[in-house]
Parts: structure tokens; sequence; C-alpha cells
């Protein structure tokens, strides 16, 4: 909470002369809050439109505070697509305007619930069927905002409708032919993806924690119960592994970054992990 009090002093004490010093008839007026709504909404409006986008791949959402200017722009901007993690939640209460019409892109999806609280988990995004709602969710609100852009951008939500559904597809062919249908991860991440795939996801964190030692027994019995020879984790969190299970049980550090534009790549890149976990 201290880092969203520093945004506000900051955004408070500099909002004015911020506008003044910048251009804002050249910033974006569409926004998104991460990388894999962004390559999504930038295909379907196309190139002649600018789209911001408020966190980096490369930045933790947990302790990333947007920059003046990201903030000047965003409430300059006409929309801002967002997926209702704690990010963009405490984005949405006090640090953005009335004027700027706020997408929550879930809408349609079976949101699954939490095992550490009552709220739903966000990582919808990480399997293809929930991109597809998401993506309609997003062309819904586009074609309405730019009506003289309405063939385009038709034409290119069903190209990429189309991929989505040709990746969900060959996705489940491939995931039936395993036989160790389970996934080791260090962060509840994977959930809405293992639900696709027919899959089991692992956590190693406990509530969110790094986990007790009741609780890395567990794992470690798992461990060798289902031969895992990998483990999935953020890039930049490997260091905050328990060394017993990289040093006894010999595991893999697959590092992926569910943050990043490149979305076919990282589901394609999960799913290659997992056929050679066999």
């Amino acid at each position: 909470m201290k880092l969203l009090k520093n945004i506000i002093l900051i955004f408070g004490i500099f909002f004015l002369t911020s506008c003044e010093r910048l251009d804002l008839s050249k910033s974006p007026k569409i926004f998104v809050s991460i990388g894999p709504l962004h390559s999504f909404v930038q295909e379907l409006i196309g190139t002649n439109f600018l789209v911001g986008i408020l966190l980096p791949e490369n930045m933790d959402p947990h302790t990333y505070s947007p920059t003046v200017k990201q903030m000047v722009e965003l409430n300059h901007s006409k929309i801002f697509f967002h997926t209702g993690m704690l990010f963009d939640k405490l984005l949405l209460e006090g640090f953005i305007t009335n004027d700027v019409n706020c997408i929550d892109v879930s809408t349609g999806i079976e949101l699954i619930s939490n095992d550490e609280s009552e709220e739903h988990d966000p990582h919808y995004w990480l399997a293809p069927q929930c991109m597809r709602i998401i993506l309609k969710n997003i062309y819904d609100v586009l074609w309405k905002l730019y009506p003289s852009e309405i063939e385009n951008i038709n034409k290119r939500w069903l190209e990429l409708d189309k991929k989505l559904a040709n990746l969900s597809e060959n996705g489940i062919m491939r995931m039936n032919k395993l036989s160790n249908k389970s996934l080791l991860t260090h962060y509840s991440t994977w959930k809405y993806f293992a639900r696709e795939f027919g899959l089991q996801e692992i956590v190693l964190q406990e509530n969110g924690k790094e986990p007790c030692e009741q609780h890395l027994e567990n794992i470690i019995d798992q461990i060798d119960s289902y031969n895992f020879k990998f483990i999935t984790v953020q890039p930049g969190l490997s260091s905050k592994l328990p060394k017993v299970l990289i040093e006894n049980k010999e595991l893999k550090i697959f590092e992926i970054n569910k943050l990043s534009s490149n979305y076919f790549e990282i589901i394609n890149a999960m799913l290659s992990e997992l056929e050679n976990n066999e």
C-alpha cells in the first residue's frame, strides 16, 4: 500500500504540470493493463492507432507503480481494458477519472476462486478459450468506438479467433496424449490453462506464501509420485525456490512470463515443456 500512497502524492503534485509538458494530442487513446491484452488490442485496431500499456512485461504487478506520464496519458484516453487484477483494481479506486471508459475483459468467463481468498484467480487469459471471450469483449467495444474501422476490425477478429480456436484444439489433442497430466508451479497462475487442457496444477506456494515444512514435504512426495522434471516460475523469482527442490530433486527451472505480449509463443512453450516432461 505504501507504493499507492506514493502514487497519490506524486500524481497529485505533478498532474497539472505534467499535462502542460506532455503533447497529449499524440498520446494513446486506448490503454490496456498487461502485455497479453496489448498484443490483441493492437492487432484488432491496427497499426494506425497507438495502444498504451501500463505494466511492462518485465515488472511485478505486486510492486510496480505506474509513472506520472502513464497516469496522465491514461486519464486522457478514451478506454482502458483491464483484467481485474489487484493492480487494476487499485488504479480504478481513485486514479482514473470518470471520463475514461474502463472495461473488465473477464465478462462471460467462468472464473475460478483463489484458494487463499474469496476473490477470483485473475490469470484467465492463459487459457485460449478464455482469451477468445476476452477478444470478443474487446471487439465489441472497438467497433462501436471506431465504426469507420468496423470492416478491418471484424476481419482481424475472425482471423485471431480462428487462431485461438486452433491453439486450443491442438493443445487439447497434445495434452490428451500425456500420461502425466499434472504440472508443478511456483505460484498458482495456471489454473485456467490446466482446466482447459485437462490438467492438475500442483502449487509450491501455500496460500500465496512460501511453503511450510509440512507442505514442502508433501510437494516433494508429489514430485516423486508424478516424476516431475521441471517447475514453472515467473522470470526473476527462481531465487525464491527452496534449495532442497532444486538440489535434491534435480528439477529444471522453467521460466515463463505470463505477462508476455507474445501470447501464442508462451502457450505453445508451456505445452511443449509438458510434452517433454513425459
